[in-house]
């Protein structure tokens, strides 16, 4: 019988400044049993161009997963697996058009793992 204890704190907030910039950060905390503590964070922030309605926007964080008790210590676990963690971003805008009846936009976005498959503890 096997049991994982992890606890994790967050806080976010926005910000809206000069009617057309909008800015969004976050932050969490991972207290987790076998990993120890892990802090990730992400701030997203958008501007909308008042003459056009274009919205620009661009994200950026990381992340932590630790494997689940299932990929740890069932039978077709393993108790040396290492956590996922990841750093990402993207960016791009939207337009709306038509009276606002449709909305376009193009996004750029990039995702890098380290220990996408679990590797092993080394």
């Amino acid at each position: 019988r096997k049991s994982v204890y992890n606890k994790g704190y967050y806080l976010q907030n926005q910000f809206k400044l000069f009617d057309a910039l909008y800015v969004t950060p976050g932050f969490r905390t991972d207290k987790d049993q076998s990993f120890g503590t892990v802090s990730t964070y992400k701030i997203s922030t958008s501007y909308i161009l008042a003459k056009t309605g274009t919205r620009f926007m661009a994200n950026w964080g990381t992340g932590f997963k630790a494997p689940t008790i299932f990929q740890l210590y069932s039978s077709y676990g393993l108790s040396t697996l290492s956590p996922e963690k990841s750093k990402s971003y993207d960016f791009g805008f939207e337009q709306a058009l038509l009276d606002d009846n449709l909305n376009t936009g193009v996004t750029y976005f990039n995702n890098y793992f380290d220990n996408r498959y679990y590797r092993l503890k080394t």
